[in-house]
């Protein structure tokens, strides 16, 4: 029965080395569904902007993020929420 089960699922069990399986009451088995995707972040990030930059402020930004060994969007995250202390 399992050397079927494997045979029918063969390209799974080849890509991941193993078969997630479900056992019914009554006996029937079958193979979990694969999650798709990134696991949700409990505070996700709705919003995306895209900015043009000319090359001083983008070897600027890169400085910054070599100083602070972060990536490019944690350094603009950071940055505009200190304009939160700010008064305009």
């Amino acid at each position: 029965m399992w050397e079927e089960f494997v045979e029918k699922h063969k390209n799974i069990y080849e890509r991941f080395g193993y078969l997630d399986v479900v056992v019914h009451d009554d006996l029937r088995v079958e193979r979990k569904k694969l999650q798709r995707g990134r696991p949700k972040e409990e505070k996700s990030k709705s919003y995306r902007i895209t900015v043009r930059l000319d090359d001083e402020l983008y070897e600027l930004l890169q400085k910054y993020c070599q100083t602070k060994n972060m990536s490019e969007s944690e350094a603009v995250r950071q940055l505009i929420s200190e304009l939160k202390w700010k008064r305009f």
